[in-house]
């Protein structure tokens, strides 16, 4: 287990940093803007037409209905699809990118850069996005280290999402968007190697359930085949197995009854295997997962975190160049300089944090988190003013936005790296694969409709109130602080309600004791 488990993790790191690419991405939105859509002027062509903005956003969704909907399930179904479809897949991001290049070339082609960004592309981050998030804390989980896993990753998302902001800002400032989508087809085609080739040996096959560890420990705990423990006769044994098998229909008709006249598990009872304090039953289905509170409580949260979250990080550099006039590569430089607070999110937070001897739970830190996030968003407005920036030029008000956007991405990178440790704590591990189809959509809807409602409604206030940027956006974020309020009261309230559970699970161990 830990063999496979050393060599799967670095795979998951380059997967992850791989992905990252479209949280890199702020620069290339821009360019993308620049090239495909049409001039936004308030005296000249009103247009609401962002093809970079919509083309990200859209990808962000059918990512996340991907790995969520149709891969998560069908692996369940069909494990021996695994290798075939994972192979298949990985290699559609130098394809996608190539495309997107291609689009570029080819008279700006519109309809081929949505199909490559929106679904080759997507396709592609669907199966890296379940390689590191799904699988991760499945492997993770297991031993409860997944403060490990989740920290690893996280270092490779996070130094991602740094390193390709840098990279797009620099070859699309001195040479072309054409010449950067080209590039990124190579380097991503170098990047996915390891993949496929874990993919092919078996690195990446599905880990094994906790049952299945136990049992392994228990193996291993058993006393030698020459012990003395070891040689008891298995007459007896045999004998009974005889037994048990004459018997055998009156047997299954008996454990039929008191399956049907078990009780279900409730708020007094202990949790079932696969099961959690939130949600004490292992599912059957979907209908049971929905009478649970808590379900409904993280739908919620993840819908409204990831469409402040991916807002924010798609239009990070368009915030920079429409508020503060600032060029492209400027931006790019000061959005690569905010990410690295995204990095110490991802990274640092879970591994030095997370279920740690005087840290706290996921639940706790994502709370934390949500908090930092409401703060931060609501005193943006209040730093970038009402004026206009003419020029670009160093100001306070440029570098207290800076950090301001820094602990915003710190805040969302944490709430992002937390989601899977914060699921497979709510539901169990068993039920958090069964219920990936009802969750990601919820990310996936937030985060693609995020960055298309703020950038409508920057330029409605622009256009239709005469609102300069500033204001524009300044909007926008009291948005974002109101919905990151109403996630951090939510998760909030079910931290409350898992310490009731946990007081609740100690008194019943200390009654048996």
């Amino acid at each position: 287990f830990y063999a496979r488990r050393r060599r799967a993790l670095p795979v998951m790191v380059s997967a992850s940093f791989s992905q990252a690419v479209m949280l890199g991405s702020s620069t290339l939105v821009v360019a993308i803007d620049d090239h495909f859509s049409p001039t936004h002027s308030r005296d000249g062509h009103r247009s609401y037409v962002f093809n970079g903005v919509y083309s990200f956003a859209l990808n962000c969704f059918v990512q996340f209905f991907i790995a969520g909907c149709i891969l998560t399930p069908t692996f369940q179904r069909y494990p021996e699809k695994r290798r075939s479809v994972s192979l298949f897949l990985v290699g559609l991001q130098p394809l996608g990118w190539a495309l997107a290049g291609l689009a570029t070339s080819w008279n700006h082609n519109v309809g081929l850069l949505y199909f490559s960004i929106t679904f080759v592309i997507a396709a592609n981050n669907a199966i890296f996005d379940f390689i590191y998030r799904v699988e991760a804390m499945l492997w993770f989980s297991i031993d409860n280290t997944k403060h490990v896993g989740v920290g690893a990753i996280g270092l490779g998302t996070g130094s991602g999402a740094v390193f390709y902001t840098l990279l797009s800002g620099w070859i699309i400032h001195y040479g072309s968007l054409e010449t950067y989508l080209y590039t990124l087809a190579g380097f991503q085609a170098l990047t996915s190697l390891p993949v496929v080739l874990a993919v092919y040996l078996g690195w990446l096959d599905a880990p094994p359930t906790k049952d299945e560890f136990d049992a392994w420990n228990a193996e291993a705990a058993a006393p030698p085949v020459g012990d003395a423990a070891a040689r008891v006769p298995r007459k007896p044994v045999e004998a009974a197995a005889r037994v048990e098998e004459k018997t055998a229909p009156s047997s299954s008709l008996r454990s039929l009854s008191e399956e049907l006249t078990k009780p279900r598990p409730s708020a007094s009872a202990r949790p079932e295997a696969g099961g959690s304090l939130m949600m004490p039953m292992k599912l059957k289905n979907w209908e049971e997962a929905l009478q649970f509170p808590i379900l409904w409580n993280r739908i919620i949260i993840f819908t409204l975190s990831t469409f402040n979250g991916y807002c924010v990080k798609v239009l990070l550099s368009t915030t920079f160049v429409l508020i503060f006039s600032l060029g492209e590569l400027t931006a790019a430089y000061l959005s690569a300089a905010t990410l690295s607070f995204y990095l110490i999110g991802r990274a640092a937070v879970p591994f030095l944090f997370l279920d740690r001897k005087g840290g706290l739970p996921a639940v706790g830190l994502f709370t934390i988190a949500a908090g930092m996030a409401t703060v931060s968003y609501g005193v943006i407005p209040s730093i970038i003013g009402t004026g206009e920036f003419a020029k670009p030029r160093f100001s306070w008000r440029l570098l207290l936005f800076c950090f301001a956007k820094a602990f915003a991405g710190l805040s969302f990178a944490a709430m992002q790296t937390l989601s899977g440790p914060l699921l497979v704590n709510d539901f169990g591990g068993a039920n958090f694969v069964r219920l990936a189809p009802l969750l990601y959509p919820s990310a996936g809807t937030g985060g693609g409709l995020g960055p298309i409602a703020g950038i409508l409604i920057v330029y409605a206030q622009y256009y239709r109130n005469n609102k300069t940027f500033a204001e524009a956006f300044g909007t926008f974020f009291y948005i974002a602080a109101a919905l990151s309020f109403i996630v951090f009261s939510l998760t909030a309230y079910s931290w409350i309600l898992l310490r009731k559970e946990e007081r609740r699970i100690a008194a019943l161990d200390g009654a048996k004791v």
